[in-house]
């Protein structure tokens, strides 16, 4: 076991280091510990060692050498001919994007005209809806008192059948008899 002081081979390295090394999370490192899948060996009290080889450092090739800027001279003309035709091309395309403009300015204008046709449409709806609602409401209170009059006719009628029956049971029985 290398204590955590001493250099470490080269191929043998940290978990953050092999993550590094491989492009993954340490956490995948870790997993791959755990499941066996790479090589290990404890590190002291620090945690584990990996085995994942250094790459190989790539050769450069003569192709890949850099190479300088070269200056150009240009005439005023052809640079004349190039802003003209630049000018040209962004006259055109602020022409197109005014005229995008405004269709869609008008596009705008329609949909508020829209909106608020629709509007105005929602609130005379609103408004016939509470109207109605208001007619129905008077309509039921009417009910609810034509139908608590009734009930209270009907109670009265009731108590009115109970007195007389009460008056009936108490009569000696042959003037039940005679009444009847």
């Amino acid at each position: 076991m290398p204590s955590p002081s001493a250099p470490l081979d080269e191929d043998w390295c940290s978990v953050a280091e092999a993550a590094r090394r491989l492009n993954v999370t340490p956490t995948a490192i870790r997993n791959r510990i755990r499941r066996g899948t790479i090589p290990t060996k404890p590190n002291g009290n620090i945690g584990h060692l990996v085995l994942v080889p250094r790459p190989e450092p790539v050769p450069l090739t003569p192709t890949d050498t850099v190479t300088g800027t070269v200056p150009v001279t240009v005439s005023a003309d052809a640079l004349d001919r190039v802003a003209d035709a630049m000018v040209a091309e962004l006259r055109g395309r602020l022409s197109e994007l005014q005229a995008r403009i405004t269709s869609a300015d008008a596009e705008r204008m329609a949909l508020q005209r829209e909106a608020a046709q629709e509007r105005a449409q929602a609130a005379e709806e609103r408004a016939r809806l509470q109207s109605a609602l208001v007619d129905t409401g008077q309509r039921l209170a009417g009910l609810s008192k034509a139908r608590e009059a009734d009930l209270d006719r009907h109670r009265h009628e009731v108590d009115e059948l109970r007195r007389e029956l009460r008056e009936l049971r108490q009569r000696p029985w042959w003037r039940r008899v005679w009444a009847a």
